[in-house]
C-alpha cells in the first residue's frame, strides 16, 4: 500500500518556505497640512514605486505626485531611495538626517532591514 502523506508534506513544506522569502511592501501615509505647509509621515517596506501625497518641486494643486522608491535600507544604517520627478535623483539619509528633494524636506525617522519611516514636508 503506498502512502501520499510524506508527498503531500514535501509539498506544504516546499510552499511554508517559498512564503518566508516573500518580500511585503507596504505603504502607509498620514498627511496634514495648514495654509502655509503640506507634510506627511510614511511608512514604506519593499523596493515597489510609489506616489508621493504630492510633488516636490513646482505647484501642489493640479501636478501629478512624484514617485518614490526605497532602494535598499539596513537597520541601524541608512537608507537609499530614489524620489522626485524631473527635480528627483537617488538619495541617502540616517536616521534623525534632513535632506533637501527639490522644494520639499524629507526627514528620515525609523531605518528597518528593507523598510524606511520619513516625513516628508513642504510650503504651498
Amino acid at each position: 500500500m503506498r502512502t501520499r502523506a510524506p508527498a503531500s508534506l514535501l509539498v506544504i513544506g516546499l510552499t511554508a518556505t517559498a512564503l518566508v522569502g516573500c518580500q511585503v511592501d507596504t505603504w502607509s501615509e498620514r498627511c496634514s497640512s495648514n495654509t502655509a505647509q503640506r507634510s506627511c509621515e510614511i511608512s514604506v517596506s519593499g523596493n515597489t514605486f510609489n506616489d508621493l501625497p504630492f510633488p516636490v518641486s513646482g505647484p501642489i494643486l493640479g501636478n501629478v505626485p512624484d514617485r518614490f522608491r526605497l532602494e535598499t535600507a539596513s537597520e541601524g544604517g541608512s537608507a537609499t531611495f530614489s524620489a522626485g520627478g524631473t527635480e528627483g535623483g537617488t538619495f541617502s539619509c540616517e536616521e534623525g538626517q534632513t535632506i533637501s528633494i527639490g522644494d520639499s524636506s524629507l526627514q528620515c525617522g525609523a531605518i528597518g532591514d528593507n523598510s524606511l519611516d520619513f516625513t516628508i514636508s513642504r510650503t504651498r
